[in-house]
């Protein structure tokens, strides 16, 4: 059969727009694959820079956490010389006060040890005299004076007068403290002088005896007390005590021990 003239360009037109539309797909397959390659290179460029902003963030974490860690440290350290040095000036503060503490009580203690009575021993004398018998009788006799710059009172006093191979302290009085005798006047003004005296009783005494003192081989001791206060201060109360021991008119000693004021 033989073609038609018209037929076959018709097909040939089929043919070439058929041609066309393949050349066509392939460039929106070209095309879209381009794009395709495009997006996914942006993709993995993208990719890169979360990972570069990942290890820039976790560096920058890193280092903030050094820092912070850093800043508690100096804080701490800080802290601590500060407590040691708040401590230590608070320690300085603290002896600083108890010194000066116990300076102005050495004060005070001073001012009232220098503005009080102070009762002690002026003189003591021993004298061998014999009685309406011609015995011999040892007198002994002492004089107290108040250097203190107050008047004292005299609230009680006591002596005694005993022959002893060795002196004991305290001593045996063998009596209780007396109140100040009726008569005498218990206040002593600065620098005033009063007496206590005391004597052998008749027939104690004898030539024997007397040797013995000479030889040392017993003592006369001659003893007392006197407790008295400031006047001005009567809740305070001071004791003097005094020993003094006789052998010869020339030989007068103070005992070993009891001779103590306060």
């Amino acid at each position: 059969m033989k073609n038609n003239p018209f037929q076959q360009k018709w097909r040939d037109a089929q043919t070439e727009v058929r041609a066309q539309q393949h050349f066509k797909n392939e460039q929106r397959i070209a095309a879209l694959l381009h794009y395709l390659h495009e997006e996914l290179k942006r993709a993995r460029q993208k990719n890169i820079g979360l990972e570069k902003a990942r290890d820039r963030r976790d560096r920058l974490a890193n280092t903030a956490l050094i820092a912070v860690t850093l800043a508690i440290f100096v804080l701490g350290v800080g802290a601590a010389l500060l407590w040691y040095e708040t401590h230590n000036q608070t320690a300085a503060a603290d002896k600083a006060a108890a010194q000066q503490l116990r300076l102005m009580q050495r004060q005070l203690d001073e001012m009232k040890q220098s503005n009080r009575p102070w009762i002690g021993v002026n003189k003591v004398n021993f004298k061998v005299t014999t009685d309406e018998h011609g015995k011999p009788v040892v007198n002994a006799a002492i004089e107290m004076i108040n250097a203190g710059k107050t008047p004292a009172k005299i609230i009680s006093t006591r002596s005694s007068l005993q022959f002893l191979k060795k002196f004991k302290n305290p001593p045996d009085y063998g009596a209780p403290s007396a109140p100040a005798p009726s008569g005498f006047s218990s206040v002593v003004v600065p620098n005033g002088i009063f007496s206590d005296y005391v004597a052998t009783m008749p027939g104690i005494v004898n030539d024997a005896g007397l040797s013995a003192m000479k030889n040392q081989e017993v003592g006369l001791y001659y003893f007392g007390e006197v407790a008295y206060a400031d006047i001005a201060a009567l809740a305070g109360q001071h004791v003097l005590h005094y020993c003094y021991v006789y052998f010869t008119p020339s030989l007068i000693a103070n005992c070993p021990g009891y001779n103590e004021a306060n």
